[in-house]
Parts: C-alpha cells; structure tokens; sequence
C-alpha cells in the first residue's frame, strides 16, 4: 500500500508541474521576430523567429580563430521566471552548434549534424524593448543587450482611411476622454513635417479631433506618438491630451497597436488611459 500511495503522489506531482509548466508558456510579447544586433560589435548578429509560442533562433558569430559559426536554437520558451523589474518574462532553450555539406555541392544528409552546445536565455529589457540575451558556447557564457535592426521604414503603407476602433482597456485609472470615445474610423495622411503623420477622426456632429504625430520605425514595429487637437470643425483647440501608439504592426491592408492617451495636467494632476487600436484600409 505505502509503495502504491507513493506512486500516486509521485503522479499527482508530475501533473502538478506539467499543469504549471504549461501555466507559464506563452508567446514572447511583443513579438521578436526579426534580425537583432549589438551596435558595439558589428558583424554578429541574430535572427528570431516566433510561431505560437515557440521561438527558433539563429546566432551568426565569429570564433576565437575569426572564422564564422552558426549556432542554433529550435525551441526556446518561456520558462515563468522573470530576472527583475527591468527585464522581464525569460525564454530560454538548448543551443546546438549545426554543420553541414558545402554550399556550391549536392545535399549529402550524411554531412548534417547539430551539436548540443551550452543553452540561449532571451528576456525584453523594458522600457526600451532591447533584449537581454545570455548564451552558452562549451563553458563560455556570452552576455549582450541587443536592439532591433531597422533597414526601412513602414510609415508610408499608413496613408489612407481606415474603418477601425480604438477599444479602451477595462482596468483604466480614469473615464475615458472624448476624444476617444465611439472611434469608428479615421484617416491617416502625411503631414506637413518630414516624418509625421497626421491622425483625423470624428467625436461627434461637426466635431473632430486630429493627432499629428512623429513616426518612428524599430524593426518590424512603429511607433506614432504627438499632441491632440479636438473641438468644432475646423476650429480644433490644441493642447487636449497626448496620444502615443506602439508596436504598431503594418500592412498593406490595415494595421493594429496599443495606445496610450495622457490629458493635459490639471491641478497637479493628469489621467492616462490605455487600450488598443486597430483599421481596416478601405
């Protein structure tokens, strides 16, 4: 009896830890796909790639003897730690170095090998939304801040109109301001500045509010962030809040992102709302 209580234990356990193994996946937020580098380093670089919640990274460095090696990762998750306040959930896996038949030859999968050598650790480094990354090669660990490698720019597919909403969250500090409230659709257009963008909406009969924002691209995402003007048409009064968009994900079709809106100070105090914001190109 005592051995038969002490495998049911034992199972009860190993369920207990899958349930709360499985509690903890969850994909990387925001999502860190794309090419990251050290700007102090030139020449390494590493490449992301998030599907659900797995990640599969690819580290293209240089050894002791200056030759080039690739080192891969095929299933780096979450692992539910979080190191401190400034560098967030962990995702870590095995890193393996990969060989194979050379480029200018027939595919030989006898020449194919991967090689467990030490593991990866991936974590975003906030505010800034670097990563702080730790790598281990046969006993040597590497560790680095990396950025987001930016060669272009998306701000152009954002012009057009849009049939969308801004959706406020439900845990906000305080009511949600007018000029965000039963946004519908709007409009996006270049504005005057080289770099920004224009945001015009509706909120309400012959009212209107309009964000001229400066764009900026970091990797895959932008961000959008200036002043809001609300009132009668055309006579908008300036100065009724600030209105900040990020990881903004664009596309031909449409884009999303999360918002922030913070209203002007009064009395020593001013109010922030977030929620997200999203449109269809039409």
């Amino acid at each position: 009896m005592g051995a038969r209580l002490r495998a049911i234990r034992a199972a009860i356990v190993t369920a207990l830890g899958l349930m709360m193994a499985g509690a903890h996946a969850a994909p990387m937020t925001p999502d860190p796909t794309g090419m990251w580098y050290d700007p102090a380093q030139p020449g390494w670089g590493m490449s992301l790639t998030q599907q659900g919640e797995t990640i599969f990274a690819v580290l293209f460095v240089y050894d002791a003897n200056h030759n080039p090696q690739w080192f891969v990762a095929s299933n780096v998750v979450d692992t539910g730690q979080v190191m401190n306040m400034l560098v967030g959930e962990v995702y870590s896996g095995p890193l393996y170095r990969t060989t194979g038949p050379a480029y200018a030859v027939p595919s030989d999968p006898a020449t194919l090998s991967a090689t467990p050598v030490g593991t990866i650790q991936i974590a975003y480094v906030q505010p800034t939304n670097n990563i702080s990354l730790a790598y281990s090669v046969n006993g040597t660990t590497v560790t680095k801040t990396v950025q987001a490698q930016t060669w272009g720019s998306n701000a152009a597919q954002l012009a057009g109109s849009f049939n969308g909403a801004i959706l406020i969250g439900s845990t906000m500090s305080c009511q949600a301001p007018a000029p965000l409230q039963q946004v519908s659709n709007f409009t996006l257009s270049q504005g005057a500045a080289p770099g920004t963008l224009n945001v015009t909406w509706g909120s309400g009969i012959d009212v209107g509010c309009m964000m001229t924002g400066t764009y900026a691209q970091q990797g895959q995402f932008g961000t959008l962030t200036g002043p809001v003007m609300c009132g009668p048409i055309p006579n908008l009064i300036a100065n009724v809040g600030t209105l900040t968009i990020t990881q903004m994900t664009i596309a031909p079709t449409g884009f999303s992102g999360y918002l922030n809106y913070t209203s002007p100070m009064v009395n020593g105090s001013s109010c922030t709302v977030g929620g997200t914001i999203g449109g269809v190109k039409v």
